[in-house]
């Protein structure tokens, strides 16, 4: 597997790229409180956001209209925001409009948009601080999201169901520093993160039946998200060591998820997962008070968390057709050559036992096939980490001359799991049977020279 690495300076120049000529944009109000010197971006095709001194971050959700759009947000200053009023410093929500109803071809005018390409550039500093009224949900101090839009049904019948929007292209650039301060929570007691970062496809519509073989859309393919923390940088949550942030439901420092949609009815395929970079040049520390947590936490402990997600196949009725396959979860790649700290000594046992705690943990699960009809298969399980051109790829976790330490129980150091999809269930019919499980993929956990690794118990 050959690795590329993007650099931000070569990335720049392409944002002056026109990529669509229809700028027929609907605007959504932003979900929550904000504070009053928020800034909303252009709704323009390859516009960039930028902040200026003052200013105590970005709320911004869009519902694009034609795919290609391309957006960017740029920080050369020092950026805080009180979290009681502004949970979020950087909220930039993209979603594709759903498919229309009008459209005659599950891949044409009844298919989602697509999630377009969205870059954040952070040269300057963002904080939040404890203060405020009103404010609820997660803390975070970058939130994006790219969602392509759900596949329709077509009004007329016989016609497939409408494929899901492809998930946004994203990534996120760290120069400055990033610091979530252990007074921010106040009564919040949600999950807090440093930089969130989503793709999702769009799901597959339902088929509109009539004469012929019609089928369910496939759901969208999410695309590939990634995040470059540059030497020099820093992304912290709590203050110190002695200063710790409470956490009830959870903390991230870095958490990315790319999904692919799930299939329409009938029998229409999942979507995609996307794959998955994290460079870590600078530093991650992670200063953490567990002693409130709650019994069933919405998040583990992670320094960085990377989650690519095959869709889902729907089952078929129609002896004709498989159950829908699950598609395949990608690639991820975590590289550190910096420091990542995870100190959270008041655990007395797992934080969340279902959902692994490290300082490095990387997830690649394929998608459950459909269920068969009576005389049929049951749709193929998604395999995990494989690459975009269809063959066996892998996770890779590496350590490069960087360093790595954890406190607490549970919390672990490199982790990375690959699990294939679930076969999609037979009926019993003797003209039934399932269908094959997914692919486990390759996981490869490397050590460079001048390393360390170091996790301590509860202390």
């Amino acid at each position: 597997m050959s690795i590329l690495r993007i650099d931000a300076a070569a990335r720049r120049p392409f944002l002056h790229a026109l990529l669509a000529t229809s700028s027929a944009l609907a605007l959504a109000a932003p979900v929550g409180a904000r504070a009053d010197q928020t800034i909303g971006c252009s709704s323009s095709y390859n516009a960039t956001c930028t902040l200026e001194t003052g200013d105590t971050g970005i709320d911004f959700v869009v519902t694009m209209t034609d795919d290609g759009f391309l957006g960017a947000v740029e920080n050369d200053v020092d950026v805080t925001a009180t979290a009681g009023s502004q949970p979020i410093v950087i909220l930039y929500h993209a979603t594709g409009h759903d498919g229309s109803t009008s459209g005659d071809d599950g891949d044409n005018e009844a298919r989602g948009i697509d999630g377009g390409e969205f870059n954040i550039y952070n040269n300057g500093s963002l904080t939040l601080t404890g203060g405020g009224s009103g404010g609820s949900g997660r803390l975070s101090l970058i939130d994006l999201q790219g969602f392509g839009g759900d596949g329709a049904t077509p009004d007329s019948n016989g016609n497939d169901g409408g494929r899901g929007g492809d998930g946004g292209i994203l990534s996120t650039f760290n120069r400055g520093e990033m610091l979530v301060r252990s007074d921010a929570p106040g009564s919040n007691v949600n999950e807090v993160f440093g930089i969130s970062m989503s793709s999702q496809g769009g799901a597959g519509a339902a088929m509109n039946s009539g004469s012929g073989d019609q089928k369910g859309g496939n759901g969208g393919d999410a695309k590939q998200v990634s995040v470059t923390n540059y030497a020099g940088a820093t992304i912290q949550l709590g203050t110190s060591e002695t200063d710790l942030l409470s956490i009830p439901n959870g903390a991230r420092a870095i958490t990315l998820y790319a999904a692919g949609g799930n299939g329409g009815s009938e029998n229409g395929a999942g979507g995609a997962g996307g794959t998955i970079n994290v460079f870590n040049d600078g530093t991650i520390n992670m200063f953490l008070d567990t002693s409130a947590q709650v019994s069933d936490p919405q998040r583990s402990i992670a320094g960085i968390y990377a989650h690519s997600q095959g869709g889902v196949g729907q089952a078929s009725e129609d002896n004709s057709d498989p159950g829908g396959k699950g598609e395949p979860g990608r690639e991820i790649v975590l590289q550190n050559s910096g420091s990542i700290t995870v100190y959270a000594p008041n655990l007395e046992g797992p934080f969340k036992p279902s959902d692994g705690s490290a300082a490095m943990f990387a997830l690649s699960t394929g998608g459950d096939g459909g269920a068969s009809p009576d005389k049929n298969i049951g749709g193929a399980g998604g395999a995990s980490a494989e690459d975009t051109n269809g063959s066996a790829g892998r996770i890779l976790l590496q350590n490069d001359t960087g360093t790595i330490e954890t406190t607490g129980y549970g919390i672990m150091g490199m982790v990375g799991a690959a699990r294939g999809g679930n076969g999609g269930d037979g009926n019993g019919g003797s003209g039934s049977r399932g269908g094959a499980g997914g692919a486990g993929g390759d996981v490869a956990v490397e050590m460079g020279a001048n390393t360390s690794l170091t996790t301590h118990g509860d202390v």
